[in-house]
């Protein structure tokens, strides 16, 4: 081809270039790939036409549930879908990678999505039909959170429509709150709301009986199947709870403690939580994880961003932000709409002990030496445990020496 005007030096770089552009397109969204949009899912997942039909999670984003047959369709859910519709179903996208991750466990392609120049994601957070989803790091995190916030600031799309029913009401948890999207989730699926007086109470514990309560109900486990005493002889059984810990029992969600108590007023601890949750909601742990009985659930939980930190102390008394915060996660993992579900792992019961909770007994002598028990030890099984008294359970021996406890002598 020919050009109207003589070229020289830089100029005449540059024309070479515009000719092979005009001759080979070329993309410039770093390392894209392109396709036509098939289909839109919802407001953060749709199917691409490639070498095949893939479908693709947007990056970054996160929007309300729609089409999990086992939860609420949330507030601006169906505006979200609609929205991500309007945009890309026909078009053709440039999809760009995340160098850390290809797919997710689901076997979904992660994808930043480019449309003539515009980032899809960002348009979805700044026009207030997303939020930014702040459980996986990825390069455009901070940007997408200050979209985020602009959006709230000025009330845009579901920061106006969902105000009357997001954790915004709660007089106690902000819109910035690190929790507020768990909690908005918990209030709007019915999991863990809040009390009569407008609070939530985030950093309240959760005992033992209401954290059963709470995951069989995200569940939908129909408790009154049940009827079977629960066999603890601390649980009355015409106690509120009485039907969860014995659909909790027969479902060996629960075995409760060595001296045949349950303690259902007793505060949950992380180590418990977790058991009674994964097992409750059918998901495997790490069953490649070797140490105490909760290993396996401590260890799957930190892989996949389950704790909202994994810097936790497993036999701390579990708060209802973390409660709402961990349901919230395991129900996501067990989420399989519209793609396969998530293989299996060999059950671990075989690799418990009996009991489903911290089995160490931290015992306060008549001297009032703190002395610690492990199953083995030559009085284990006489000590009991006065909690109003100052004694507890410890899920590993180093927490009961962290905590000022000495092993019994006559542990072997």
């Amino acid at each position: 081809m020919s050009l109207p005007f003589p070229i020289t030096g830089k100029r005449a770089i540059a024309a070479v270039i515009l000719s092979i552009t005009l001759l080979f397109p070329v993309f410039t969204f770093a390392e894209g790939e392109q396709g036509t949009v098939t289909r839109v899912v919802d407001g953060d997942t749709f199917k691409v036409q490639l070498a095949v039909e893939e479908t693709v999670r947007i990056i970054g984003i996160d929007t309300p549930e729609t089409v999990d047959p086992r939860k609420p369709v949330q507030c601006f859910g169906k505006e979200a879908s609609t929205k991500l519709k309007e945009l890309l179903e026909g078009e053709d996208v440039m999809l760009e990678k995340n160098p850390a991750e290809e797919r997710d466990k689901y076997g979904r392609l992660l994808r930043y999505v480019d449309l003539d120049g515009e980032d899809i994601g960002a348009t979805m957070i700044e026009e207030g039909y997303a939020y930014s989803y702040k459980q996986y790091p990825h390069p455009r995190l901070e940007e997408y959170n200050e979209l985020e916030k602009k959006a709230r600031e000025e009330n845009r799309g579901l920061w106006d429509s969902c105000n009357g029913s997001s954790s915004a009401t709660f007089s106690d948890v902000s819109s910035s709150h690190p929790y507020a999207q768990a909690i908005q989730w918990g209030k709007e699926s019915g999991v863990l709301s809040g009390y009569p007086d407008g609070t939530f109470g985030p950093d309240r514990t959760v005992n033992r009986a209401e954290f059963l309560k709470i995951v069989l109900g995200a569940k939908g486990s129909d408790v009154t199947s049940v009827s079977d005493p629960t066999g603890f002889q601390d649980v009355d059984e015409n106690a509120w709870y009485t039907p969860y810990i014995r659909y909790g029992k027969q479902q060996g969600i629960v075995q409760g403690y060595p001296d045949g108590s349950f303690k259902p007023e007793q505060p949950v601890n992380f180590a418990e939580a977790l058991k009674m949750a994964y097992v409750a909601l059918e998901i495997s742990g790490d069953v490649s994880a070797s140490g105490a009985w909760y290993e396996p659930y401590l260890s799957h939980a930190k892989s996949n961003q389950v704790l909202f930190s994994n810097n936790v102390n497993v036999g701390t008394g579990m708060s209802r932000k973390d409660v709402v915060w961990i349901v919230w996660r395991l129900l996501e993992e067990t989420d399989a709409t519209d793609t396969p579900e998530p293989e299996q792992s060999p059950a671990l019961e075989e690799e418990e002990p009996v009991n489903d909770s911290c089995e160490i007994k931290g015992n306060i002598s008549s001297k009032q030496e703190k002395i610690y028990h492990v199953p083995g030890c030559g009085s284990y099984n006489q000590t009991q445990i006065n909690e109003a008294a100052g004694e507890r359970w410890f899920c590993s021996e180093q927490e009961a020496v962290d905590a000022g406890w000495r092993k019994a002598e006559n542990c072997h």
